[in-house]
């Protein structure tokens, strides 16, 4: 027999079933963002931010679902604009400013100090320190002669010195001046100097703040820089050959500037996993979504079901209006290349196919680039210039 709800007791109960699904459903959602974010937040071991934390727990205990999502929001909003202050930290700042200045060290002939110069330019410090404590191994083990002992100190001094001349060089600052309109020679001026030069300038307060933070992390930056440019020199001054004792303070050095680049890094990488999380979060609650049921808080009393949402729809995994990726499998034959492409990275020994020409051009793309940069004065640019000149009509010849 037919059962018919003549006092719709049985649709009450269906509604009431539901709702309860979707408050456990919004708590698993609650919880799950919130043990993301944590993840993330707690490699900081920031004490204020375990404050900020504690707020997460707690949240998915009671509450409609919306409501439970709202205030998981607000949350995480807090949380994210604390991770914003302390991004906003001159620490923060003088750890890409550092890394910028590394990235603009020059190659080297001798295959360690290409490691080493490599690890720097890259970012990648932990690298750096290994290549230090692997060569403090073989020092101690004793298997350098006493000539390559001398050989790599010369090097390891001629690192400090560029490392020096980078952390006497104030371009991060003169970038910021320039794309406000502002003489670059601006940033030799102490801090009171400066500050006093922008208000004539007639900047902002908030600009003026932000400067002098930039100002502050540039210092705080060639400050790191010197430092380990400052232990670097250290190794072999005395006698002229390296000891290994000697390469331990620019270890310590690169262990410290690693752990600042790690900071900044977690502290990205958790704005980022804040922002996915409320994006997640905010799925239903004023935002755009894909199809879903509606809520059935707030249901009237006639006929029918929830209303289902209109958004974007998932794309079609049929084979009709779907993406594939592909990739042709072939192999290179006669003809001339088309797209070619150089990145830095160390040398390797073996035959040159490189035309010449090829060659010459390159080397005058660099140099008139180091010219514009004043890597190479300008009185020498008509020599430069010449010097090319003369080897292109050279690759003329037979």
């Amino acid at each position: 027999m037919p059962q018919k709800d003549l006092l719709g007791l049985r649709k009450k109960e269906q509604q009431h079933q539901q709702q309860a699904r979707q408050v456990e459903q919004a708590k698993a959602e609650v919880q799950q963002t919130t043990n993301a974010v944590k993840a993330v937040v707690d490699q900081l071991d920031d004490p204020a931010l375990q404050e900020e934390l504690k707020k997460l727990d707690g949240l998915a205990q009671a509450g409609q679902p919306q409501e439970l999502k709202r205030e998981a929001i607000k949350a995480l909003g807090d949380l994210s604009e604390r991770l914003r202050q302390m991004q906003g930290d001159a620490r923060i700042d003088a750890a890409s400013m550092m890394q910028q200045m590394l990235q603009r060290l020059r190659g080297s002939t001798d295959p360690f100090s290409q490691q080493l110069r490599m690890a720097l330019a890259k970012g990648d410090l932990a690298q750096a320190a290994n290549l230090l404590g692997q060569l403090q191994k073989d020092l101690a083990a004793g298997k350098l002669s006493d000539q390559q002992r001398k050989d790599l100190a010369e090097q390891l001094q001629q690192l400090a010195k560029e490392l020096q001349r980078l952390a006497q060089n104030r371009r991060e600052l003169e970038q910021e001046l320039e794309k406000l309109g502002l003489d670059k020679k601006l940033a030799q001026m102490n801090e009171q100097q400066l500050r006093q030069a922008l208000q004539q300038q007639g900047l902002k307060p908030e600009q003026i703040e932000q400067l002098m933070q930039k100002m502050a992390a540039c210092q705080m930056a060639a400050g790191k820089c010197s430092g380990l440019a400052q232990a670097l020199a250290a190794c072999g001054a005395g006698s002229g050959e390296l000891s290994a004792d000697e390469l331990s303070e620019a270890m310590e050095q690169l262990d410290a500037l690693e752990a600042m680049r790690q900071q900044a890094l977690l502290l990205q990488a958790g704005l980022d996993r804040i922002a996915g999380c409320i994006g997640q979060l905010g799925g239903g609650l004023g935002a755009q979504g894909p199809f879903r049921e509606g809520e059935i808080e707030g249901a009237g009393a006639g006929t029918g079901g929830p209303g289902i949402g209109f958004g974007p729809r998932d794309s079609d995994t049929e084979g009709q209006t779907g993406t594939k990726a592909t990739r042709t499998r072939n192999q290179a034959g006669e003809g001339p290349v088309i797209a070619s492409w150089y990145f830095k990275d160390t040398q390797v020994k073996g035959e040159a196919r490189r035309d010449f020409t090829e060659v010459v051009q390159a080397g005058r793309a660099n140099a008139a680039e180091a010219i514009s940069e004043n890597q190479i004065p300008r009185k020498y640019e008509d020599a430069v210039k010449k010097y090319f000149g003369q080897l292109e009509q050279r690759g003329k010849q037979p």
